[in-house]
Parts: C-alpha cells; structure tokens; sequence
C-alpha cells in the first residue's frame, strides 16, 4: 500500500469515525429530547392535576365537599341575570347540643352526613353550598317558589332524620328559609332567606314551649 492510499484510508477511517460520533450523539440527544418531552408532558399533567386540587380547595367546604361562598358567587355570575330562580337557606336545629354533649368530632361527622343527603335532595343543575358552621343553601335555577318550597320540605324530613354519630345517635331539627329573585340580587336573596329562616326557626321554638 503506498503512502497515498495509506493517507486515504487513513481520512476515510476518520470520515466513519467523525460520522459515527455524529450520528451517536444525534441518536443520544433524539433520546434526550424524546425524555425531555416525556418529561415536560409530566409535568404539565401535574401541573394542571395541582391547578384543579387548588381550585377545588378554593371553591369547595373542606369539611363537607359541598361548594362554598366563593363558589356560590361564580355559580350565580353564569345565570342569565334576568333568569327566576329560587334559593333556601337553612341550618340545623339543636347542632350546639350535639358538640356540647359528644364533642366536636361528631358534630363534624353529623355535619359530613347532613351535606350527603342534602346534596341528595336536590337536581344535577342545583347547587348545594355550605356556608359556614351548620348553615346551608341551595340555589335553584328556573325554579318557582311552589318547587322551592317543595324541596324545603323533602329537606326538612331528610336531615331530620336520626344520625348515627360517633358511637351513639343524634337527632336534630332543620330549620329551612327560602327567597325567590333573580341571580342579580343574590345578597338580598340570601338575607331574606335567611330571616325567613329565623322566622320559621323561632315560631318552631316557641311552639315547642307552648306544647311543654
């Protein structure tokens, strides 16, 4: 073999070697970007799995799962404004007894258990909300106040039933109040579901105390 062959042998040897190195570190970075993209659609899906936890955290009871105030409000902001609806709101007759006497953790299973029938009570486009302490409200899109009151009374029955709490069975009343009006005057809505809430909560008291 004479020099110059030698010399061509020797630059092809290098043109494969060169070309095998390229082709290696395309194959590893393909494989790298291919992880890389593995990796960021991971990641996307967590994030989007953490934006939905926060969220339902921010518009949801933490104690009951039932939608909370802030949730309420974006609920009735996609009404038509005009649109008839009905809300109740109620809380639940001798509940204190029952934290005085079995301690607070019943009153919180007592509380898990009323939000589950409630949520029972009511149609897939009503929403039912938890709105601090043992007082409720459910909003009734497209609903009159004969349906609305209606529902006051199957609720009523439903979380007046016995309770089986914490070992024992606690029983408490339900007292529900409701207003008819337009998703425009929510606040308005709620106060005067709320006074007739109290209206129905005292004349119940009072006509326990007549019949003692």
């Amino acid at each position: 073999m004479t020099g110059a062959d030698a010399r061509l042998w020797g630059v092809a040897a290098g043109v494969l070697a060169i070309t095998g190195l390229v082709v290696t570190r395309q194959v590893v970075a393909f494989h790298d970007y291919d992880r890389l993209l593995t990796d960021l659609d991971r990641s996307v899906l967590e994030l989007r799995q953490l934006h939905g936890e926060l969220r339902h955290q921010a518009t949801h009871d933490a104690l009951t799962g039932l939608a909370n105030r802030a949730l309420l409000a974006e609920h009735m902001a996609t009404l038509p404004p005009a649109a008839r609806l009905s809300i109740l709101v109620l809380d639940l007759d001798g509940f204190k007894q029952v934290n005085d006497r079995h301690g607070h953790h019943a009153g919180d299973e007592l509380l898990v258990a009323a939000a589950r029938r409630l949520a029972a009570c009511v149609r897939a486009d009503d929403l039912a909300v938890r709105l601090g302490g043992d007082e409720f409200a459910v909003v009734l899109p497209h609903t009159d106040a004969d349906r609305a009151g209606r529902l006051a009374d199957e609720v009523t029955a439903a979380l007046s039933r016995p309770y089986a709490v914490a070992g024992t069975v606690a029983r408490v009343g339900a007292s529900v109040g409701m207003a008819t009006g337009t998703p425009a005057g929510l606040d308005a809505l709620l106060r005067d579901a709320d006074a007739a809430m109290y209206s129905i909560k005292i004349a119940r008291k009072a006509g326990a105390v007549a019949a003692a």
